[in-house]
Parts: structure tokens; C-alpha cells; sequence
């Protein structure tokens, strides 16, 4: 049986059932971006393709806007930003771009800690002889191995190398600066998936030297369904956009160039404010869960992120313990319910225990100390509960 909800507050006024900790999942809407998108959607009825009348033009001009707003994010001319239903499409799109540029055949590098979306449309690639996947390992803190993947791409030639700027289970931070040189050093073409990166620190000098890079609505608290792939593109991938995902929705464009303005301008002080509290929920569970390991890189990853293990607490148990009262994640939210541990823990090489006991948390922009301190103490309880009750059983 679930455990009854726990009412916390959201701006404005709102309640929601439990305290949310899952912001490398989804993030919530920023309150000004909703009113902004819901304003200009009320006021915008035409297609922006509609350009036979003044609606039409107007709302064409908005889609233009957006893709200015975003570009100016990133450094990136307007011409080179593509709207995408969510960023796994525009990973799609990334992948069909670089095959039409090297060909079918192509050696394709990727970290084995990808995003589960991206590996699924490489995996398919190569099922269907389009491409030539190898995966290139990471460390036991989920660093990518930079001279595994420089020894792999000078042995033969590679024709993408695929990287994330930062991960979307444990938080870590690549080193994308030097994957991205070994990678130009051998001619070979660059996919950055920046969606975790990208609002949560600066990522201009990323998107200065990849070929493509790609940004989620639903990660900067933006739109829900809106993507990005920043990048030129040659007339065949480009020409797949409508026909396979149809018109942008100007207003969610508009919404996203938004969410990439407030991002800019706040992102620091938010930063420094959400690594506090996720410092706090850290010290919390260290002090009072015995034996608790925190995965992946802690000196080189996301403010809010945390990714703990308690001994003997599978992730399953713990999750459904804290139901409707805080929200954390087994694991990428595209792989929920998947039975077994993380792709991205298993590339790790980790002991057993703590493979089968990852839970990933992720503080955001709109958690409080006063939900962490209730988090904390929550989530303790639930761990030492399931430590104590599995000793009476042994």
C-alpha cells in the first residue's frame, strides 16, 4: 500500500502531492514561461507557414523571434536552430545529419553512459547497416575514459563521436572540452547532448566547437515538449523536420526562448543556492544512513544532482517507500520500470550492492530548505527502515 502524500507548496499558491527531487528527469515550469506560452498561443491562431495572410506572417515572425532568442543563448545563428518535439528527436536528427554527410557505414563512437534514447536510435542504426557503433568506457565515477576514446579514434577512422556535457542519472560533468579535440583532430564530426548541461552552466564554448548540440525545454523548467538542435544541416536531414514532426508550435518555441533568457540571466545565483541544498541533502544522508555511498563524480557534476546507495536497500523498495512523498528516480525516466540495474551504473563497473541500490535525486529551482530537511529526513528513515527490517530477516 502507498504511503499517504505529503502537501508542499508551489509558486503560487499550488500544492502538489509529494516533495519533487527528480529534476534530471523533467524540471517544473517556470510560472513566467507558462504565462508566456499561454499568452501567445491564445493570441497566435495561424500556422507559421500561413503566409497568405497577416495571422500567418505573425505568427511565422514569433517562430523566427524564438529561434533569435535561443541562438543569442547559445551563440548560434538563428538559420542553425531547429524546433524539435523533444530533445530524443532531435538526437534523431543529429545521427540521420551525420550518416547523410559520411555515409552509410560510418564509424560512430559514443559514450557507454549515453542517453538511453540516443543509443536506441545508434543501436538501430547499426542493426540496419547504416552504422558502425563502438562504445567507449568511463570510469568507476562515470568520467569518460579520454584516452580509451583517443586510442580508438586514431586506430581507425571515425565519422562521429558522441558525447553528453553532463549525465542524466549521476550529474557528473565531461570533460567535453577535450573530447571534443580528440575528436577534431581526426576529422571526425561532434554530437554534444547538452540537455542537462545547458541553463545549468555555460555551455557557449561547447556549442563553439561541436557540430551539433542539443538542448530539452522540459530541462531548463521550459516548455515540455519542445527540443533543440543547434547546428548547420545539410538539405536531407533538414528537409525530414515537417514531414516527419510537422510545424513547430510557435508559442512553445517562443515559450523555450523564454525559459533560455531566464536561464541566462539566473543560472549563477540559482546555482550557487541549489548546490547548498543538495549539499545539505548529502550531509543529511551521510550522517544518518550507515555505510551510504555517493555515485559518480563529486568534485564535477550538476548542483543539484546526488546519486546515493544505502547497503542493502534496493532501488525499487526505497522508491516505493517514499510514493507520494518524495520523488526521486531508479534511473533515466525514459527507463522506468525496466528491470535491473542502470546502463550508465553498469559502464561504471560497480559492486553489486551499490548497482542495485542507485537512486538518483536532483534538487531544482524551486525546492526550498525546508522540503530538504523534510526530504532528508524522509529518505533516511525509509533507508535505515529497510536495513533494519532486512537484518531481522537474515
Amino acid at each position: 500500500m502507498h504511503a499517504t502524500p505529503v502537501s508542499v507548496k508551489l509558486p503560487r499558491g499550488r500544492t502538489k502531492l509529494e516533495i519533487y527531487l527528480d529534476n534530471l528527469a523533467s524540471t517544473p515550469i517556470d510560472p513566467r514561461v507558462l504565462d508566456h506560452q499561454c499568452m501567445v498561443s491564445a493570441s497566435l491562431p495561424a500556422n507559421p507557414n500561413g503566409a497568405v495572410h497577416a495571422s500567418g506572417v505573425q505568427a511565422a515572425n514569433v517562430l523566427t523571434k524564438a529561434r533569435v532568442g535561443v541562438g543569442d543563448f547559445l551563440g548560434v545563428e538563428e538559420h542553425d536552430i531547429h524546433f524539435m518535439p523533444s530533445a530524443s528527436s532531435a538526437l534523431w536528427l543529429a545521427v540521420e545529419d551525420a550518416i547523410a554527410r559520411k555515409g552509410d557505414g560510418v564509424r560512430v563512437l559514443a559514450s557507454a553512459i549515453e542517453h538511453p534514447s540516443l543509443l536506441r536510435h545508434l543501436e538501430r542504426a547499426q542493426s540496419m547497416g547504416r552504422i558502425r557503433l563502438e562504445l567507449f568506457p568511463v570510469t568507476t565515477i562515470g568520467q569518460p575514459d579520454l584516452n580509451a576514446l583517443a586510442e580508438m579514434v586514431a586506430s581507425a577512422p571515425a565519422g562521429l563521436v558522441c558525447s553528453m556535457a553532463a549525465n542524466n542519472e549521476i550529474g557528473t560533468i565531461a570533460p567535453t572540452t577535450e573530447i571534443l579535440e580528440i575528436a577534431n583532430q581526426h576529422g571526425a564530426l561532434t554530437l554534444v547532448d547538452a540537455s542537462q548541461a545547458a541553463g545549468r552552466f555555460r555551455i557557449n564554448h561547447i556549442v563553439e566547437t561541436a557540430d551539433y548540440v542539443i538542448l530539452s525545454g522540459a530541462k531548463i523548467n521550459g516548455p515540455r515538449r519542445v527540443g533543440v538542435l543547434a547546428g548547420a544541416l545539410t538539405n536531407s536531414a533538414a528537409s525530414l523536420i515537417e514531414p516527419m514532426f510537422g510545424t513547430p508550435d510557435a508559442a512553445a518555441a517562443s515559450a523555450m526562448a523564454m525559459a533560455c533568457s531566464l536561464v541566462a540571466a539566473e543560472m549563477e545565483t540559482d546555482g550557487l543556492r541549489i548546490a547548498t541544498l543538495r549539499d545539505r541533502l548529502e550531509a543529511l544522508l551521510v550522517q544518518q544512513v550507515p555505510g551510504l555511498v555517493v555515485n559518480g563524480d563529486t568534485s564535477a557534476r550538476l548542483a543539484g544532482a546526488l546519486h546515493v546507495s544505502a547497503p542493502s536497500v534496493p532501488a525499487e523498495v526505497l522508491v516505493s517507500r517514499l510514493w507520494g512523498k518524495v520523488a526521486i528516480s531508479t534511473g533515466a525516466a525514459c527507463q522506468s520500470g525496466v528491470p535491473g540495474p542502470s546502463h550508465v551504473l553498469s559502464a561504471m563497473s560497480l559492486e553489486d550492492w551499490v548497482l542495485e541500490g542507485g537512486v538518483r535525486m536532483c534538487v531544482g529551482k524551486f525546492n526550498d530548505a525546508a522540503e530538504i530537511e523534510v526530504a532528508g529526513s524522509l529518505l533516511a528513515d525509509a533507508m535505515r527502515g529497510h536495513m533494519n527490517l532486512d537484518r531481522k530477516q537474515a
